[in-house]
Formats: structure tokens, C-alpha cells, sequence
């Protein structure tokens, strides 16, 4: 029996000694020496923290990509497309969306702006905003573009904002022209800027 470094434990070796040992420990599940299993162990640790902070680095980043706007009592969770990337993908490639949600496109300044229906498999009403947060013109069940190049969705009055919904909705809820936005808290920060 190594009796190095102090008293032995149940194995019959001593704390000091466990380290030092090559040799699997008897009644321990991983076949390494002890200070190998210490080190790994911390290793875990480490990984699992790191994985924690990025998992919550993206949610925070996906909460700030994502908001709530109102019309009244009818309201829609919004991606928020406020760069030129996110702009031009727009809804592109989306299958489906649901009743409540939509995307808020957001402009650097008030101006006019161009919508098509590119790549584009579900109809939607696009609604113009202006800075003031009122509705200035809606475009209505726009469909799908079949053919090349598709054709654009113009309106002469100047806005810096644009939501696209589902098809039909702007009528559903009755949503008319000077109708206004009501913006939740989390969106506040993108419209306020």
C-alpha cells in the first residue's frame, strides 16, 4: 500500500497518491488516471458553459430581430427586416405563414419604395407606413409571381416602413389608409431611431 502524502481512503490510497497513479482506480467508471479525469471534467464544464453563452447570445439576437405591431386589437409578430440583406430576402422561400405574423420592413428615410413577389409562394397584402406610423397606401392579395421578371408593386407616396401579412388579412381586420400602428415595447427601439 502507497501510503504517500497522507492517510489512505477505502482503496487504500492516499489522495496524494490517486493522482499519480497510471492505472484505472478501483470502483471508478472511466478507465483513466485520476488527474486525466479531473482535467476532463473541467473541460465539460467549460464546453457546457460556452454552449450556454452562445445559445443565449442568439436568442437575444433573434428577440432583437422580431417584434409585435398593432392594429387596434389585431396584432402580428414581426420579423424585422432593417438592413438591405433582410430587405431583399424579404418572405422569399416561405411555405406558409401564420395569421399573426408578418414582416416590417424598416427604411433609413422616408421615401417611395418598390415591392415584387419573386420567389414568393404565399399572396400577401403589403401595407406602405409612413414615419408618423400611419397607413399611406395597402396593395391587396398580391400573388405570386409566375413569370420573368415579375412585376413591381408601386406606390408614389412616401413611406418608411412596409408590413407584409397574409392575403385578405388587411380586409379580415379592416385595416383602411390613416389607419395607425401601435407599436409594442420590443419594437419600439426599431421605430423610434
Amino acid at each position: 500500500m502507497d501510503r504517500i502524502g497522507g492517510k489512505p481512503n477505502k482503496c487504500g490510497y492516499s489522495i496524494v497518491a490517486m493522482h499519480r497513479l497510471s492505472k484505472p482506480i478501483t470502483g471508478v467508471r472511466f478507465p483513466l488516471p485520476a488527474h486525466l479525469f479531473f482535467k476532463m471534467k473541467k473541460t465539460w464544464i467549460i464546453l457546457f458553459t460556452v454552449i450556454i453563452i452562445i445559445t443565449a447570445i442568439v436568442a437575444v439576437f433573434l428577440y432583437k430581430k422580431t417584434a409585435v405591431v398593432c392594429f387596434g386589437n389585431n396584432c402580428f409578430a414581426v420579423k424585422i427586416a432593417n438592413n438591405p440583406t433582410t430587405r431583399e430576402l424579404g418572405l422569399m422561400f416561405r411555405k406558409s405563414l401564420d395569421e399573426n405574423q408578418g414582416m416590417l420592413f424598416i427604411f433609413p428615410k422616408e421615401e417611395t419604395y418598390s415591392f415584387w413577389m419573386k420567389n414568393t409562394s404565399i399572396p400577401l397584402d403589403i401595407i406602405w407606413i409612413n414615419q408618423n406610423k400611419k397607413v399611406v397606401f395597402i396593395s391587396k392579395n398580391n400573388q405570386p409571381c409566375k413569370i420573368n421578371p415579375c412585376p413591381l408593386i408601386n406606390q408614389s407616396i412616401p413611406a418608411k416602413y412596409v408590413l407584409e401579412i397574409n392575403g385578405g388579412l388587411s380586409d379580415k381586420i379592416n385595416l383602411k389608409v390613416s389607419d395607425k400602428i401601435e407599436p409594442k415595447t420590443a419594437l419600439r427601439r426599431f421605430l423610434f431611431t
